[in-house]
């Protein structure tokens, strides 16, 4: 039996793994610059299961809807599609981290299990992630946001 892309990473420390032709992550990183903005755009999401994103800055917080949070989910089902954040870093930089998770059937957050990951699409200020939840088979269409960043 393959291992799964959560075994693939474990075993390979987190570095992208093939599949099918695609090179697949379980984070992306980006260096940012404090009072950097970002916006959030959600393209696409499926429903069943329950798409989440995950954002977070190490060396300081996200400033979203007038709250200063370290690190936020946003859910398909109840973000707004576009959402504006400001990175708030304690120093001159720090580090944007994206992960997707998703709900299972109980209702609990999941991320990093399974066939979990996501196709990064990074043209500078513009970045696409095309996301698969582990709950399946990896296929990078149960959740598409794009970023922009100024």
């Amino acid at each position: 039996m393959k291992p799964t892309l959560a075994e693939r990473f474990a075993r390979d420390r987190g570095a992208p793994q093939e599949v099918d032709g695609l090179v697949v992550h379980n984070i992306y990183r980006r260096k940012v610059g404090d009072r950097e903005h970002i916006r959030i755009r959600r393209l696409r999401a499926v429903s069943v299961p329950p798409q989440g994103l995950r954002v977070k800055v190490d060396r300081g917080s996200l400033l979203i809807n007038k709250q200063e949070l370290k690190e936020a989910v946003l859910w398909a089902e109840t973000a707004p599609e576009e959402v504006e954040a400001t990175c708030r870093l304690r120093g001159a930089a720090g580090e944007l981290m994206i992960w997707n998770c998703w709900q299972n059937s109980a209702g609990v957050m999941q991320a990093w299990i399974g066939d979990a990951g996501m196709v990064v699409e990074d043209n500078g200020d513009r970045v696409l992630l095309r996301c698969s939840a582990g709950s399946h088979p990896f296929a990078p269409t149960d959740l598409e946001v794009e970023f922009e960043f100024a």
